[in-house]
């Protein structure tokens, strides 16, 4: 009986495995925000559709996980619309969704990172923020946050009014550690 039942049940596992597929990717959408002639916040020639768009694209380079795969909303200096961004995020329906700004004040002290995010992805977000030290978190009712269907974070990166902050994203160290911590992201989880 014990034999019967061991044999049952390395066939019934056989046949499970043959209809389950090992090909599921978790898919990542990386959205490097503004493109074509809307700009973003720009400051002394540096843009910051240029700046986000160079991060989303090393993030995908460094890409090593054959589970994963990351999409990116924009590949080019394209111009996309919110809804166009969003249509395609929930045709993909994604794990989970990052969109990539850089921030700007009046303050020209001002720097640091913020977290927009909407409350079923908070915890998300709290994880994403620990990659990159002290990091405000705060519930918005923006467009991608609202309109998509997967988790969704809006990730500024810094601010383009701190020289500071604007030095670090616009060089090629700040843009590799920047991209870095959102793969260290996006690996554990």
């Amino acid at each position: 009986m014990n034999r019967f039942f061991k044999l049952f049940s390395l066939l019934f596992l056989g046949i499970l495995l043959s209809f389950t597929t090992f090909n599921d990717k978790k898919i990542i959408v990386i959205d490097p925000g503004h493109g074509g002639t809307d700009l973003g916040i720009s400051k002394n020639g540096i843009l910051e559709k240029d700046i986000v768009l160079d991060i989303a694209k090393r993030i995908k380079a460094l890409n090593k996980n054959e589970n994963i795969e990351i999409v990116l909303t924009r590949e080019s200096d394209a111009a996309t619309t919110l809804t166009g961004r969003t249509d395609l995020i929930n045709k993909l329906k994604p794990s989970m969704v990052i969109s990539l700004h850089i921030n700007n004040s009046k303050n020209t002290e001002t720097t640091g990172n913020i977290i927009f995010t909407k409350p079923e992805t908070f915890d998300f977000a709290k994880n994403l923020a620990s990659n990159f030290g002290d990091c405000k978190i705060e519930e918005a009712n923006l467009h991608l946050l609202r309109n998509s269907k997967s988790p969704a974070m809006l990730l500024e990166l810094g601010y383009m009014s701190n020289e500071t902050d604007r030095t670090y994203l616009n060089s090629e160290a700040g843009k590799d550690e920047i991209s870095r911590k959102v793969i260290a992201f996006i690996n554990e989880h």
